[in-house]
């Protein structure tokens, strides 16, 4: 494949485009690539058809185009088939997670937050990935914090007794791209909507807040309930992760305070729908998904950022396929194509760091091509023409 040759131009002649704003469709669209990047986005002359487009065309009038995936929330060294998490040894959870990221990128997944696992192997993949070992672009948080007997020990490491989260990071500034803190334990499949009590204070978030921004990092916190949300609000945190019960107040607070949301629904229908779940688990996984899917509803109404994430590894949760899933249930929870495919795309860009959020003129010229309308989507992701990473266009994936 590659991308223009010697300076040169592409035109992609496009049925639709969703620029990864949040704002509607645009039919009929001309987007010129040049080098690495998006030069100029222009409509298309009906009665011209193709003549008159600047360097090489490519017709992709019977597809829409969107910016690459970004999935805010996955596990690379899980791949939701094999329980008990990462393997054992370093080369077999180096060979996971490449089939990992061949699965991400098949879907259009292009950039994922990696939220850890204990051994560190996400980490390592991160910074291998950053160095050219891989297509996909890859934030890891490395190993979570939590406390000594509370959730959290296959997912990172317990601090020791008394130290404080922000003395967790002496020594790490420049090895991680952000740091991840469990607040709460898991969502019960017993009683529905129990909550668990935090496992740290505001203060001692606050504190890990200030202590990462001085080092670069952002704060991600796996928070499930009303209290163990609040707290990680309170401190100022980047994004929260899952959610469940949080409640109205705690969403009406992120929005004010411009805190991200990755609500993960993915695994909670996964468990709703697994045959081999005794019928009363799977009743209240199907109660919490209902439920979850209400909160995304008061979300939209209250401007709160929706990131998707996946929480792929998960059980029964597979990396790629998982993101094509979560997008179909954002839109099922009222959120129109476009917006779900902002939460899809630029949400997760800012939190990630990758360069391919947007699609407007002067932007990297990352784009996935995808068959169908609008309304094809997300089914369409199975369905990807062309795949542009910073102006170079990647052989599909088998």
């Amino acid at each position: 494949m590659g991308g223009p040759k010697g300076g040169g131009r592409v035109t992609l002649a496009a049925g639709w485009l969703i620029d990864g704003t949040g704002a509607p469709p645009r039919r009929g669209v001309a987007i010129a690539i040049e080098g690495s990047t998006l030069r100029a986005i222009g409509g298309l002359d009906a009665a011209a058809g193709l003549s008159g487009l600047p360097g090489e065309v490519l017709d992709c009038r019977g597809c829409t185009v969107i910016p690459p995936l970004v999935d805010s929330h996955v596990h690379l060294a899980f791949d939701g088939l094999h329980p008990g998490g990462a393997p054992r040894s370093a080369a077999a959870a180096e060979e996971r997670m490449r089939q990992n990221a061949a699965r991400l990128l098949r879907r259009g997944v292009l950039a994922v937050r990696d939220a850890g696992d204990a051994a560190g192997y996400g980490l390592r993949f991160a910074r291998r990935a950053g160095e050219g070992g891989s297509r996909l672009h890859v934030l890891s948080t490395g190993p979570a914090l939590h406390r000594p007997g509370r959730y959290g020990a296959l997912l990172g490491r317990a601090l020791p007794a008394g130290c404080q989260p922000a003395d967790a990071l002496e020594g790490e500034g420049g090895m991680r791209g952000a740091v991840k803190i469990v607040n709460s334990g898991l969502n019960s499949l017993v009683a529905f909507g129990r909550e668990t009590a935090p496992q740290f204070g505001a203060e001692e978030l606050a504190a890990l807040v200030r202590r990462a921004a001085a080092q670069g990092l952002s704060v991600l916190v796996h928070a499930n309930g009303r209290e163990p949300v609040a707290r990680a609000v309170r401190a100022g945190v980047r994004s929260i992760e899952h959610g469940f019960f949080m409640g109205r107040e705690n969403l009406a607070a992120m929005a004010e305070a411009g805190i991200a949301w990755v609500p993960t629904l993915a695994p909670i229908r996964a468990m709703a729908e697994r045959p081999e779940a005794d019928p009363r688990e799977r009743d209240v996984a199907r109660r919490t998904l209902d439920h979850q899917r209400e909160q995304l509803c008061q979300a939209r109404g209250l401007g709160v950022k929706v990131a998707l994430g996946t929480d792929a590894g998960s059980p029964g949760v597979e990396h790629g396929d998982a993101a094509v899933e979560e997008l179909r249930l954002l839109i099922a929870s009222g959120y129109p194509v476009a917006e779900a495919v902002a939460a899809a795309t630029s949400a997760g860009a800012e939190l990630s760091g990758f360069g391919g959020g947007r699609l407007r003129p002067g932007a990297e010229a990352s784009l996935l091509v995808l068959e169908g309308g609008p309304a094809d989507i997300p089914e369409s992701l199975r369905r990807i023409r062309r795949v542009f990473l910073a102006g170079e266009e990647l052989p599909l994936p088998a």
